[in-house]
């Protein structure tokens, strides 16, 4: 098929700093992929323990905690309003939960963990004054307290993320712009004369548009396998992460990149109609 001559005439694939712009948008279209990326996995690690802690309150006793007294406080605890199960943590589960901060000390005696399941109707108060009552030395852990602590820390966090993604998308605005211009300064003579035998403004900027969409979809796919290939190394480093890297943070991994592609192409179409209305070519 024979190549369009306007195409030909007018073409930004033969200028580095075209070739240069395919590596610049797979290094920015990657960060903008982790970027946002991580502002969806920590949303979701944040939501799940908002959820657990939002319907849980556990109870830490002393090892020498009789039965008769674990007993008898499941009993008056599972009574109150909001209290809807209460269940004794096995030995094994809470060795496994000490194990990071006291390691492998198998004959120190382990305390005994209550786990409450609750409704916001619960009174953790009286919950309180139960437990002091049954088990002087015992201690109710209420971890909704820091909700507010947790949720303004994640939004920091979050918002940092968010500016690094935006700051990325600006560089690529900049740059696109920057080599758009110097492409078409590059090619002053067969742009004027593909203005002089009658090529519209509206169809330059579309083809300018294309080529550079054409570059670019090689950086964005460079650009989702780089963030796909890193998500996936966490997943195999950090096996825990597995349970918060589900189908959201791959599909901002994907779209990220074709986002940063987007932006580049409508940089291209307003800054080559603004250059090619201007004239700016014919004065060079």
């Amino acid at each position: 098929m024979a190549k369009n001559p306007a195409v030909k005439a007018l073409s930004l694939h033969r200028d580095r700093l075209v070739k240069l712009l395919v590596v610049m948008l797979a290094l920015l279209g990657w960060l903008t992929a982790l970027s946002v990326a991580s502002w969806v996995a920590l949303e979701q690690v944040y939501q799940q323990w908002r959820l657990a802690q939002e319907q849980q309150v556990s109870v830490y006793l002393p090892a020498a905690t009789p039965g008769v007294s674990l007993d008898t406080l499941s009993t008056q605890l599972l009574a109150q309003v909001g209290v809807q199960n209460v269940s004794l943590l096995p030995e094994a589960e809470v060795r496994n939960l000490l194990a990071p901060y006291l390691g492998d000390e198998a004959l120190l005696p382990l305390p005994k963990v209550m786990t409450l399941q609750i409704t916001p109707q619960v009174a953790v108060k009286q919950l309180q004054a139960i437990v002091q009552q049954v088990v002087p030395d015992a201690t109710v852990d209420d971890a909704r307290d820091l909700l507010g602590q947790v949720a303004l820390a994640v939004r920091i966090v979050q918002t940092g993320a968010l500016v690094l993604a935006l700051t990325t998308v600006l560089v690529v605005t900049l740059l696109v712009a920057l080599t758009v211009r110097a492409g078409l300064q590059a090619q002053a003579f067969p742009l004027r004369v593909l203005q002089t035998i009658g090529a519209t403004d509206q169809m330059l900027a579309r083809l300018l548009m294309w080529q550079i969409w054409q570059r670019g979809l090689w950086g964005c796919a460079m650009a989702m396998m780089l963030g796909l290939a890193v998500v996936g190394a966490l997943g195999l480093v950090w096996p825990t992460l597995h349970s918060y890297l589900g189908w959201p943070v791959w599909l901002a991994v994907g779209l990220a990149p074709m986002g940063v592609l987007g932006v580049a192409g409508v940089v291209t179409w307003v800054v080559a109609r603004r250059v090619v209305r201007r004239g700016v070519m014919a004065t060079v």
